[in-house]
């Protein structure tokens, strides 16, 4: 900004820019012209009124400042270089005539500030450039240099020099002043030559531009009032010229003004606020409340008719959910259908937004039409025609509607006529009239009746002090509000939904939330009511909760406020210093994303902008877009939009069966049996490509022959399905639901079901296993479910290429590194069973497995879906195997109905008290459709990611939910932390150890800094996380210089192949055995030190190599793998390779060369090798174990030197 003032103001002027008097020392001077003491104080004095009332004059803390370590950095040539007085580059010649100082350390600390933001720094090059070329001094280009190059709109360029007054639009009469635009050339984005300016777009001067009305220019084909009385609206034609008026004026409830755009149009004068909260609670447009627990998709609100004249056709329905229990249903989603396209705000995808089905980040506007952004908890959206709609993620929903749509509504918030006594006169007093969508049987509950919500006496214990007696506390922190809201109506919400959840902080807390924001919205200002020990907030990284946040945060990529926020006090969670609002997150300043054809992406994104997917482009530094043309969809993917996200997605899946790890139907749909006792690979990708996500799935089995745990591998997380709700991921054990990464388990009936991406997989305690996995990879997996190229003749290949000759071949080269000593692909001594016809023919009656085939049975409506063919096989042979044992008959109709319902088809129930009954634990019963996920702890908690389908299995009965596995009283669910559960009473440590969250029944989630004490180190043994105490350290370098565990600095001068370290002779019962090898001669010319390593174990050898991967017993494995008997092999990100033994021995082998071994203190005084025997006296290390000092001794015997 600059103002230039004519003499005739000298010492006339007062302000900011001081008061023109030829003093600069007097400028620092309040409105009462004594001097301020310091410029905050000054500056505080000539606030504005009527403007940001959240704003403030001095830092809140202590004012931010720029590290000394970083001043060199960012005053260099790569970032405000350029404006450092003295030095050359494109402003050399201005340096004389500008003083660049105050430019260059304004430049060093703004971008500092912005953590090297590289719009900031174009900014403040620009801010120089602008007044060199005010003083009329010449520059030369600095923008490509420097990277910051303008994207000039179309029929445009840019110019480094243009006329300061572009080619414009003509006006009608000439101007009668001096020509304004004489003064010096300004660079920017000058119109192609034929084209002019109009407005803030170029068009052809030949029958481009606009009209001109009442001295104001209008752009061809707008709409406008003729002047400020709204009685004539006006149209510029075609080609301009024309302007065409017909009498008008402004909708029943609005009212003609001046809008912030500077032009005369119609306002509302007023607007209606309709609520829906909590286990739905609404509040209609008149005022009217009800509860109406639903759980379908609804109207909330839309002209009932065609929208009143002059106003604009919408359409808004919610879509609510079962949390918890069937008797409880809150929000899951609201949809704002308007101007041609949908809007639709989600629990799953909080402070997001999806445009007409796309996931868009925010903040987000729609030509003039539409905008929509953050607001503390809340997305907002607003409509030109004064609508808007606002979703905090969780249950509340308000819908602010003008008085021009009065009387004229429908909808669960009712009429909009001033009456609240007639708002569900619609439907005849039942909201169940307003359903227009749902999943089928959405309104009813499985097994019916519907649980009675709870009754006023059930209520009346929550209204206590600690509880939704908050809301109406005379003295309390929230009495302020009540003259301006009455309060009772969010009280009984409150005690509904506090008794619903018993009490739980997850039914309570929200509740309470409501009345606040509702509070907040009309202006109340309230006091502190959350404590650390109730309702407290847990804020995402580089944020923290405040009750009085700024409502319109500063976001990316504007580093401002969103376009149409009204600044105003909302609770929530803020970026902290130094962080702006990226989308969802918090991001340091220098990291925001990019801009795109109006939509903004965060940095790192990939996206396809064209609706064929023809280019892939990604989000850049310094904003930056890159696209890649040409990048079609790989074969068996096609463009479309999925779960929000327009991009290459799979055309299909193929699955794979294996049952109780012994029968098998491959991707391809090839039927075998394999009734080994060793460990499989079921299905890994074998040939992979650039783009793939890497994934191997391996069924682990003990020597009884029955499948103990399914070990799956994604993307370097490594999980683990065990029975019995054994779950555990990358080592750690957990509660189900968990979210890791791409990683997803949840509970599902009977079932644990786990999606990573596009790879999804069923798995129960009877080992009944369903795989789908993505069409493109296709011809590219290996294993027991075969190569997936669509022909099953060919499914029995080795890993070597070939055809296997038998079953049993082809099990055996697939045995996993994990597999038991001994193990045998047949069916034991005994041999397998083979049974004749007239054997079979009793378990083949629709008393038995023909069940599964009967035309009119219970399975029925599946048979189009799945065939149900080899299950009926499997299940004669295994019935027969077992002698007719009734337990596997009941196990084959589970199998089947868990394939059907994984299909999402709706089953009859088939279970009776006599045949095949359910055993339920306590406070649960059987159910032929039931959501377990959705009625678990974890969903009251606010976890999200159940699916849509419901499986058989034992649901919780009322007032209870699932936690584990077991149903507990509701009062007694614990907690969600970052996507993981935490049951009551427990705590996690986050993955560095930094932070211990605890689960209280009473205080909800809390977190408090942890850390590791010195001497410990933050890691997971034993299935947890905590601070370990650190293990012994032996490394040998590169150029062969050992350091013993105890510290004794050992050189190596003779390549070799030497014994590092084991377990001394005589140890073995107390502590497992192991040996590490290594061999640093420098073989074929390469460089000395340690290139392989082998480690023994009881049980078998894991070899590691530089070059040729990881050979566990002789066979090579794909990382990570779990491997002999508690023995896992990982690649950490640095690439090195790392053996893990759980009894506390780790050997690492690194790109540089170097290996580690670690061992625990477990192994103190046990051991022997080059790496000495930790006894921590470094003077006895390098001595072998008759205690002489050559390190010879420790040549390893039973190896030969390499042959070059």
């Amino acid at each position: 900004v600059e103002v230039t003032l004519p003499s005739s103001y000298y010492s006339a002027v007062c302000g900011l820019c001081g008061n023109m008097d030829g003093n600069p020392s007097n400028d620092q001077a309040y409105p009462n012209g004594t001097l301020a003491p310091s410029i905050p104080v000054w500056g505080g004095s000539w606030r504005a009124p009527g403007w940001d009332p959240l704003c403030w004059d001095e830092c809140r803390g202590s004012c931010p400042t720029c590290p000394e370590d970083r001043l060199e950095e960012y005053g260099g040539p790569n970032f405000c270089g350029p404006l450092a007085p003295g030095t050359g580059g494109p402003f050399a010649t201005c340096h004389a005539h500008v003083s660049p100082d105050s430019f260059f350390k304004g430049c060093v600390l703004d971008v500092c500030l912005g953590g090297g933001a590289h719009d900031i720094l174009c900014q403040a090059l620009a801010a120089y450039a602008t007044a060199c070329q005010a003083a009329r001094i010449t520059i030369k280009d600095w923008r490509e240099q420097a990277g910051c190059n303008i994207p000039c709109p179309d029929n445009s360029h840019y110019e480094l020099c243009g006329p300061p007054c572009p080619a414009s639009c003509p006006s009608p009469a000439p101007l009668k002043t001096s020509d304004p635009c004489s003064g010096p050339c300004t660079e920017g984005c000058q119109c192609d030559e034929g084209y002019v300016l109009s407005v803030d777009h170029c068009v052809p001067l030949d029958g481009g531009c606009g009209c001109w009305a009442n001295s104001t220019y209008h752009e061809a084909g707008s709409e406008f009032w003729a002047d400020g009385t709204c009685s004539q609206r006006c149209r510029c034609g075609p080609g301009g010229g024309s302007v065409v008026c017909t009498p008008a004026s402004c909708g029943l409830g609005e009212q003609c003004t001046l809008l912030p755009s500077g032009q005369h149009g119609c306002q509302p004068v007023s607007t209606a606020e309709c609520q829906a909260w909590g286990d739905p609670h609404y509040i209609t447009l008149d005022g009217k409340r009800y509860d109406f627990q639903g759980a379908c998709e609804y109207l909330l609100s839309a002209p009932c008719q065609a929208p009143p004249k002059g106003t604009e056709n919408f359409t808004v329905t919610v879509v609510n959910e079962h949390r918890g229990s069937q008797a409880v249903s809150y929000t899951r989603s609201v949809t704002l259908h308007i101007y041609n396209h949908s809007l639709t705000l989600s629990a799953q995808w909080p402070r997001q937004l999806q445009v007409d089905g796309k996931r868009v980040a925010l903040p987000f506007q729609l030509d003039s039409l539409l905008r929509v952004y953050v607001s503390g908890a809340d997305v907002v959206v607003t409509a030109a025609n004064g609508l808007s709609l606002a979703f905090d993620g969780n249950s509340l929903v308000r819908l602010h509607v003008p008085a021009a749509y009065a009387g004229a509504l429908c909808g669960l918030c009712g009429n909009y006529n001033r009456d609240p006594e007639d708002d569900l006169q619609a439907v005849k007093g039942d909201p169940a009239g307003w359903q227009v969508g749902g999943a089928a049987g959405c309104g009813e509950c499985v097994p019916g009746p519907c649980p009675t919500p709870c009754t006023p006496e059930q209520q009346a214990p929550f209204g206590g002090p600690d509880a939704c007696g908050v809301i109406t506390a005379a003295d309390g922190p929230l009495a302020p509000c009540h003259k301006l809201l009455p309060p009772e109506p969010y009280f009984q919400g409150c005690l509904l939904d506090a008794c619903q959840a018993q009490g739980h902080p997850g039914g309570l807390c929200p509740a309470l939330a409501t009345y606040v924001a509702a509070c907040q919205a009309a202006g109340a200002q309230l006091e502190e009511w959350r404590r650390p020990d109730f309702c407290p907030v847990q804020c995402p990284a580089h944020s923290h909760y405040e009750l009085c946040g700024n409502s319109c945060p500063v976001s990316c990529p504007s580093l401002s406020a969103p376009e149409g926020c009204e600044p105003a006090c909302r609770e929530g969670c803020v970026c902290d210093a130094g962080f702006v609002l990226s989308g969802d997150t918090c991001v340091p300043v220098g990291q925001c994303g990019c801009l795109h054809e109006g939509h903004y992406y965060q940095l790192g994104e990939s996206f396809y902008p064209g609706p064929e997917c023809e280019r892939r482009c990604e989000c850049e530094p310094g904003g930056v877009v890159s696209c890649q043309e040409g990048s079609a969809c790989r074969p068996y993917e096609e463009c479309r939009l999925e779960n929000g996200v327009q991009a290459c997605h799979p055309t299909g899946c193929g699955r794979c069966l294996s049952n109780r790890g012994i029968h098998y139907i491959t991707l391809d749909g090839r039927v075998y049996d394999l009734p080994g006792s060793c460990s499989y690979v079921l299905a890994k990708v074998c040939h992979p490509q650039p783009e793939d996500e890497d994934f191997s799935i391996v069924l682990e089995k003990g020597a009884d022959r029955d499948p103990q745990r399914l070990l799956v591998t994604v993307d370097s997380h490594v999980v683990s399905l065990a029975r019995g709700l054994q779950i555990s991921v990358d080592g750690e054990t957990v509660t189900l639901p968990v979210a890791v990464g791409p990683v997803r388990v949840t509970a599902e009936g009977r079932n644990l079901l786990q999606t990573a991406k596009g790879l999804r997989l069923l798995f129960n305690d009877e080992a009944h296993i369903l795989i789908s996995i993505p069409n493109p990879f296709r011809g590219r997996l290996c294993g027991l479910c075969g190569n997936f190229n669509g022909n099953w003749s060919d499914d029995f290949v080795l890993p070597n290429g070939n055809a296997a000759p038998s079953v049993e071949d082809f099990g055996a080269s697939w045995r996993a590194p994990s597999s038991s000593a001994g193990c045998n692909e047949g069916c034991g001594a005994s041999g397998c069973p083979v049974c004749r016809a007239e054997e079979t023919a009793p378990y083949e009656s629709s008393q038995a497995c023909g069940r599964l085939q009967e035309a009119q049975g219970a399975f029925q409506t599946c048979h189009a879906v799945v065939s149900p063919s080899e299950y009926f096989r499997q299940c004669v042979y295994d019935m027969c195997a077992q002698k007719g044992d009734s337990a596997v008959l009941c196990r084959s109709l589970a199998a089947y109905t868990a394939a059907c319902q994984a299909a999402g088809v709706a089953l009859e129930p088939w279970r009776t008290d006599s045949f095949c009954p359910l055993q339920c634990p306590a406070h649960s019963h059987y159910s032929i459709c039931t959501r377990s996920c959705q009625g678990s702890c974890a969903a009251l908690s606010g976890l999200t990611g159940c699916t849509t389908r419901c499986f058989e299995g034992c649901e919780c009965d009322d007032h209870f939910l699932l936690s584990h596995g077991v149903c507990i009283p509701t009062q007694d669910c614990g907690c969600a932390h970052d996507g993981r559960y935490l049951p009551v009473n427990s705590s996690l440590l986050t993955s560095d150890c930094s932070e211990r969250c605890s689960c209280s029944s009473t205080t909800g989630l809390t977190c408090q800094t942890a850390g590791c004490p010195e001497g410990r180190e933050c890691e997971v043994q034993a299935g947890a996380r905590d601070c370990w105490n650190p293990r012994g350290l032996c490394s040998l370098s590169a150029d062969a210089n050992l350091t013993s565990f105890d510290g004794a600095p050992i050189a190596i001068s003779s390549p070799g192949v030497y014994e590092l370290s084991s377990l001394c002779p005589g140890q073995q019962e107390t502590t497992p055995w192991y040996r590490v090898v290594t061999d640093t001669q420098p073989c074929h010319g390469e460089a000395e030190g340690p290139g392989l390593a082998h480690i023994f174990f009881q049980d078998g050898l894991v070899t590691v190599t530089l070059n040729q991967g990881v050979w566990v017993n002789g066979r090579q494995v794909d990382l990570p793998a779990e491997v002999l008997t508690s023995v896992s092999v990982s690649r950490t990100p640095d690439g090195s390779v790392l053996v893990q033994q759980k009894a506390g021995v780790q050997v690492r082998l690194g790109t540089n060369r170097q290996l580690a071994i670690m061992v625990s203190d477990d192994h103190a005084g046990i051991l022997c090798g080059a790496c000495g025997n930790f006894d921590g006296d470094r003077t006895n290390d390098g001595h072998d174990s008759q205690g002489k000092p050559a390190l010879e001794s420790w040549r390893a015997q039973d190896f030969s030197p390499c042959s070059n």
